[in-house]
């Protein structure tokens, strides 16, 4: 049984029917994980504040990231979303980043 099949030939099976269930839901839970993770980088919340929540995702270990691979993939990944306000919040934040660097 593959659960993230695209095939829209299912006869509605409980295999069908569950693939479509477990498909949905593991996207829903990447898109939690990355506004949370976006969230958290823009500095709107702090991960403290998400684990007040009953389920907390996120995109990247809060104990060990590299900031700019994780903007980097917020970015790409709201590309995809078409949320280009923020990609544009984000892209300054790693240029920001990039720059810092330089002055060190």
């Amino acid at each position: 049984m593959n659960l993230f099949n695209d095939d829209d030939n299912d006869n509605g099976s409980f295999e069908d029917e569950f693939g479509k269930y477990a498909k949905t839901h593991a996207y829903e839970n990447l898109d939690k994980a990355m506004q949370n993770g976006y969230l958290i980088m823009t500095g709107r919340i702090t991960f403290e504040d998400l684990l007040l929540d009953d389920e907390v995702w996120l995109s990247f270990d809060i104990s060990d990231y590299d900031e700019e691979n994780v903007l980097k993939d917020l970015i790409e990944y709201f590309e995809e979303t078409e949320e280009y306000e923020k990609c544009q919040e984000l892209t300054h934040l790693l240029k920001m980043n990039e720059n810092e660097k330089k002055l060190t």
